[in-house]
């Protein structure tokens, strides 16, 4: 089903481009009012979230696929007992994971700054989604930039986590892809699937 029918091509496109352009702020919005248990608004920094309701659910995948996203939190902060973390964001994600790894070391920049001199730095962290076929994941990598292969999940999107980690370094390899980071980084990579994603 196609949940975008009522949205012409450049209206998708312009609302695509502005959630690339400026996702923090919104999704951070709406991790806030989850947070306070209060209904977000119909706009938030000038995003439309009933047309990016319909852009979330616009594709489902056609076959099984890994989706990699960077982060800027240690998951373990947001799983709950059972290793499940409720995204009342959207999240986005990327079907390349050296895009996911990019994203993840800049996450761990602001962590590793507080660091002394000398002090190993921080592994960074990124979600490795084993998505199923039917499920959500817009594809917006026609209307955003291409070469980032970007994958949105929508709203409620629920996960869950491998709470055992894997840490990789430059020249490693995961799912036969390899690693390219700097010699002093390395990057942590949790294994997780998609459990639920129901609507708001």
């Amino acid at each position: 089903m196609t949940f975008a029918r009522f949205l012409d091509e450049e209206t998708q496109k312009s609302h695509i481009k502005r959630y690339t352009d400026m996702s923090q702020n919104l999704n951070q919005a709406l991790w806030q009012h989850h947070k306070d248990g209060t209904k977000p608004p119909s706009k938030i920094d000038k995003h439309d979230l009933a047309a990016l309701d319909k852009i979330a659910r616009k594709n489902i995948l056609t076959k099984n696929t890994w989706l990699y996203s960077g982060l800027r939190h240690d998951p373990t902060e947001m799983m709950d007992s059972n290793n499940i973390i409720h995204f009342p964001s959207f999240l986005s994600t990327s079907e390349e994971l050296s895009v996911a790894t990019i994203f993840a070391i800049r996450g761990s920049w602001r962590v590793n700054s507080y660091l002394k001199p000398g002090e190993p730095l921080i592994p960074a962290d990124i979600l490795a989604i084993k998505a199923k076929k039917g499920q959500y994941a817009a594809d917006l990598s026609k209307k955003s930039i291409e070469k980032e292969s970007e994958r949105m999940l929508p709203r409620n999107t629920k996960i869950k986590v491998n709470p055992n980690p894997e840490i990789f370094k430059n020249g490693d390899y995961f799912n036969g892809i390899p690693i390219h980071i700097k010699p002093e980084e390395s990057l942590r990579i949790w294994t997780a699937e998609i459990v639920s994603q129901e609507w708001d």
